[in-house]
């Protein structure tokens, strides 16, 4: 009969290496256990155990109970600084929150809950080799952890893994964990210093009526209310400590603006983009209707938060593959 042979194993750092971390999602909770934390002596470690090596042997050689017990005592102490390093991170629960979208070359910040059944003190968190966000879990409350992660470009962006470690207490040990986050948010493009003035589509009856508000006639002044252009603001009224007063102006028809990206002239798509994200901003902030048209995409006209929020992420997923 033919023999089997045996399959190759592979060696312990490789199946360690090759180990695919947990994954955590909004909204969802991960407990850190054995199964997925790590611990390794550090440079001063190694250090350290080379020092008791070498209070072993001088006690042997010379027999000096002293050497003997010192040489026990820290050797003891290494491994409860070990234990503690290690449960530093065992049992830690964690949790991701959405992160909200910004414009290219502005940081997208997720956000970690961390919570456990006692204080720890002396984590850290980083991505890609960026700078540790050094951070103490209470003992009560749960800790929430930001991390910033650089945009270099408009589109999805994905966390994708970090690294959880510690060296408490002694910084003779590093104890550390991966966790993939199963996370994104998108970025739109960075507006364009100058914007110019954006093409008028026309105008339409205004919603008040003959009265209503417009672009056309003078009124007069109301109230400010949050949300309103502060270009209409009456600044000389406020300046007479009588309030924020608004200019209010009325008529039959109101201004439409339709962003058009074939209507632009620069070659570069980027450029584009980026003339398209700063008219949206300002129609925004003046409360003006407007609309968007992209090759295979069109944004309705409206305004108010959600219009700008459609028409920004139009924007940033434009000729981007999920």
């Amino acid at each position: 009969m033919p023999s089997t042979l045996p399959q190759p194993t592979l060696p312990t750092t490789q199946r360690l290496l090759g180990r695919q971390p947990p994954s955590l999602a909004v909204g969802d909770r991960l407990e850190l256990s054995r199964r997925n934390i790590f611990i390794l002596p550090t440079a001063t470690g190694l250090g350290f155990a080379l020092l008791l090596l070498l209070l072993l042997l001088g006690a042997i050689n010379y027999n000096n109970n002293l050497v003997f017990a010192l040489t026990f005592l820290l050797a003891g102490v290494g491994v409860m600084a070990m234990l503690q390093t290690w449960r530093n991170l065992a049992g830690l629960r964690l949790e991701l929150a959405t992160a909200a979208p910004v414009q290219c070359g502005q940081p997208a910040r997720f956000t970690l809950s961390v919570r456990a059944d006692g204080m720890r003190t002396g984590l850290a968190l980083d991505s890609d080799g960026g700078a540790p966000v050094w951070f103490d879990v209470p003992a009560e409350a749960p800790a929430r952890v930001h991390l910033d992660l650089p945009t270099r470009h408009r589109g999805w962006l994905r966390p994708g893994r970090i690294r959880l470690f510690t060296r408490y207490p002694l910084g003779l040990f590093h104890c550390w964990t991966h966790v993939s986050l199963s996370a994104r948010t998108w970025v739109w493009p960075a507006p364009a210093d100058t914007g110019g003035t954006p093409p008028q589509a026309g105008r339409r009856p205004s919603e008040d009526g003959t009265q209503g508000r417009g672009q056309d006639d003078f009124r007069g002044f109301r109230t400010y209310h949050p949300g309103d252009s502060l270009r209409l603001v009456d600044w000389k009224a406020y300046a007479r400590e009588q309030g924020l007063q608004v200019k209010e102006f009325g008529g039959d028809r109101s201004v439409e603006y339709w962003l058009d990206f074939s209507a632009l002239a620069e070659p570069d798509t980027e450029a584009r983009l980026r003339r398209l994200a700063r008219w949206v901003l300002e129609l925004e902030r003046d409360q003006q209707r407007y609309g968007l048209r992209l090759p295979g995409t069109e944004v309705p006209l409206g305004r108010g938060p959600d219009q700008r929020e459609r028409c920004l992420q139009a924007l940033a997923l434009f000729g981007v593959r999920d």
